[in-house]
């Protein structure tokens, strides 16, 4: 009895601890600044995008992920290298973005199917400071809306979208009112090996609980 207790006690802690990041429904947003970004965003490990191998100054509809499937721009954006052509970026970041071209200021994104946990830096085009606002769907009826002060002369900034309790990420809608670039792009389709280990184990547990129960029959 002790032991099958034991099991127990173990097993809910586990799952819960396990599952702590989803247990509310819908998409949580983080602000992340200027610095590198983790490896992980709510529970789950992220992936950054490959180069770009297309060339500077051209115009372009969408990106390929690493995971599956294509990061798609509702309207063409322009590909530039940083630092190359785009010098004040931020954290040590040498790669790929993309620039809103001029008066079209909203970009919409769409994420590849089963997106979990998408991030971004933005940055104004000027070097002055800028609002940068960002509102993920879940392509149902969850929002979620990040809204930062991003310096043209001074760092891009980091935002990022995850889903819980199962919501994925569909869209992202970007806007400012000045023309930005967006790139720096890391995205999830999978949580993170400690939430998913943890998780494993508490199941495990009222697994070898259940299995007591019954050779105690």
């Amino acid at each position: 009895m002790k032991r099958i207790l034991t099991f127990w006690v173990i097993g809910m802690l586990m799952s819960i601890i396990g599952s702590k990041s989803i247990t509310k429904a819908g998409i949580q947003s983080v602000i992340g600044g200027t610095s590198a970004p983790a490896s992980t965003l709510g529970p789950y490990l992220t992936l950054p995008f490959e180069d770009d191998l297309r060339p500077s100054y051209q115009q372009c509809t969408y990106v390929e992920s690493p995971l599956s499937g294509n990061l798609d721009f509702d309207l063409p954006l322009e590909h530039r290298e940083v630092p190359t052509n785009w010098t004040t970026w931020s954290n040590g970041y040498t790669g790929d973005i993309y620039l809103t071209n001029e008066g079209e200021f909203f970009v919409s994104l769409t994420l590849p199917v089963g997106t979990s946990a998408f991030y971004f830096y933005a940055q104004p085009e000027l070097k002055a400071e800028n609002t940068i606002t960002a509102i993920a769907f879940d392509g149902i009826d969850c929002i979620e809306q990040i809204t930062q002060e991003v310096n043209g002369n001074s760092g891009a900034c980091y935002f990022g979208f995850y889903g819980t309790n199962g919501s994925d990420i569909a869209n992202v809608n970007i806007s400012s009112d000045a023309a930005y670039a967006i790139g720096e792009f890391g995205i999830s389709m999978i949580p993170a090996p400690e939430a998913f280990l943890l998780g494993n184990i508490g199941l495990f547990s009222l697994i070898e609980l259940k299995r007591h129960r019954i050779f105690e029959k």
